[in-house]
């Protein structure tokens, strides 16, 4: 019935980035597939390997049965490039 913008945060801004802020689901896109992209931040030091959670929602939208749902967060895993000093 109406547009339903859901937020995406990225728990670890310093291991990854994504490539959207935000899905956005309309009368016309609402069964489309909406794809984002995570990628892991290069530096030049060395880390354990680690994890980032991506959180979507809640959900924001002037339809009260999608306003303020969650979807499923997704746990993406971190392995570092950067040789081990010696």
């Amino acid at each position: 019935r109406a547009d339903v913008k859901l937020p995406l945060t990225r728990s670890e801004e310093t291991q990854v980035t994504i490539d959207k802020t935000e899905l956005i689901f309309t009368k016309a896109n609402w069964d489309t597939p909406q794809t984002v992209t995570v990628t892991a931040i290069d530096d030049t030091t060395h880390e354990l390997a680690t994890t980032s959670r991506i959180s979507v929602g809640p959900a924001e939208s002037d339809d009260s049965s999608w306003d303020g749902m969650s979807g499923n967060s997704v746990t993406v895993f971190v392995t570092d490039n950067d040789p081990a000093p010696q």
